[in-house]
């Protein structure tokens, strides 16, 4: 068997992918079939990198929670205001406006639910 010189760039297919499918169809209706179909990988080629649905999951939200991070930690750094109270109402307008910030909000809250 072939060994992939890029493993990482799997990984993020991977991730890209599942996320997409969490999104359109929630984490629940999404089957590790699917993301493999979607994908055009084995299931070992899956399996290599996470152990389970909830796995990729975690790792997805993780990927996640690291942007929303950075993007706070620019904006904090990055915006000028004339007061603190301005630059709070700039920071979370545009915490509010940014999609991708936003873009797994529906499986999380899913996902809060389910015990």
């Amino acid at each position: 068997m072939a060994r992939n010189k890029y493993p990482e760039q799997t990984l993020e297919q991977i991730l890209a992918v599942s996320s997409k499918l969490f999104t359109e169809k929630g984490f629940e209706k999404t089957s590790i079939q699917d993301i493999i179909d979607e994908l055009g990988m084995s299931k070992g080629a899956i399996y290599h990198h996470f152990k389970s649905k909830e796995d990729i999951l975690d790792a997805v939200m993780n990927k996640q929670f690291s942007y929303a991070a950075q993007m706070l930690d620019d904006l904090i750094q990055n915006t000028q205001a004339s007061n603190a109270r301005e630059k709070l109402v700039m920071i979370l307008e545009q915490i509010v406006a940014d999609p991708d910030a936003h873009s797994m909000d529906g499986v999380l809250s899913t996902q809060i639910k389910n015990p």
